[in-house]
């Protein structure tokens, strides 16, 4: 039929070698299809693993205004200040006549 000196690379065309391809074929598959589950599997944990901290924080950080407010007396952004003042010194003297429109972030400086 042919001179097999001239063939460079010979394949089988018999029942066997279609067999064993598709063995072959089905095991790198299945491989391939393994390699993508764990993939997948290790960006979901990442992405849980992110979500947990930023929940973590944010509720360190909630607990640490609801201290914060706990130590001002309960008082809010509205109360009067502490006798000794914000940070302990001496207490602030009001002066009549120095009041600033309630609006709060009036764009300018002071």
């Amino acid at each position: 039929n042919c001179d097999p000196n001239k063939v460079d690379f010979a394949i089988p065309a018999n029942d066997d070698a279609t067999k064993s391809i598709a063995i072959i074929t089905n095991y790198i598959v299945a491989a391939i299809a393994e390699g993508l589950a764990e993939r997948q599997a290790s960006k979901d944990e990442d992405e849980s693993d992110d979500n947990n901290n930023e929940n973590e924080t944010r509720a360190r950080r909630l607990e640490a205004e609801a201290q914060s407010e706990a130590g001002r007396g309960g008082r809010g952004r509205s109360g009067a200040a502490p006798a000794g003042g914000p940070a302990g010194g001496p207490p602030k003297r009001r002066v009549p006549g120095n009041r600033r429109p309630a609006g709060g972030g009036g764009g300018g400086s002071r």
